[in-house]
């Protein structure tokens, strides 16, 4: 008996916006019970992948952000292409960027483990640590690099960054 339902190798290359635009506003309440302030520059980036999975990540790093800002705090949220004048070939990046509190540079990769929250970012929140780590996972599933960085002012500064690829996901 054959069936029309699209294989799994259609599925990665379904062209469909994946956007931060859909996670901030899934993420509104948050944003307006701590009077975040948000700048969001979301240009087209076009990669291949699961496009559940990609919205999924894009998900998690802003959820994380949100979740882990201060009152009156601040998030911002890029996307955009690479044209690959550096050399290091066509490429599509998501940055996730927020205040919150000091992350000591020497922990940050520690973020990524599964179940592991620094004291400092989880004293009044929710969440058992299981964010980045699954953000990460989806990156290099779809083979990206994901690069943090504490920031000297306090809070995290995330970049996605994913192999460009034509007949693909539009991730904004």
């Amino acid at each position: 008996m054959a069936t029309n339902s699209p294989s799994p190798m259609a599925r990665l290359t379904e062209r469909k916006a994946i956007t931060g635009r859909k996670a901030l506003d899934v993420a509104a309440a948050a944003i307006g019970r701590l009077g975040l302030r948000v700048e969001a520059d979301l240009d087209p980036a076009a990669a291949t992948g699961d496009p559940h999975l990609l919205e999924r990540m894009v998900g998690k790093l802003i959820d994380n952000a949100v979740r882990h800002n201060e009152p009156h705090g601040w998030l911002r949220v890029r996307t955009g292409e690479n044209d690959g004048s550096d050399g290091a070939g066509k490429s599509v990046f998501l940055q996730v960027a927020s205040g919150g509190p000091q992350i000591p540079a020497e922990t940050v990769a520690t973020l990524f483990e599964p179940l592991h929250r620094l004291e400092s970012r989880t004293s009044s929140r929710d969440g058992v640590g299981l964010g980045l780590a699954i953000a990460r996972s989806i990156g290099l599933a779809h083979g990206a690099t994901v690069v943090a960085r504490s920031r000297p002012d306090g809070g995290l500064d995330i970049q996605v960054t994913l192999p460009r690829r034509e007949a693909a996901v539009i991730v904004r």
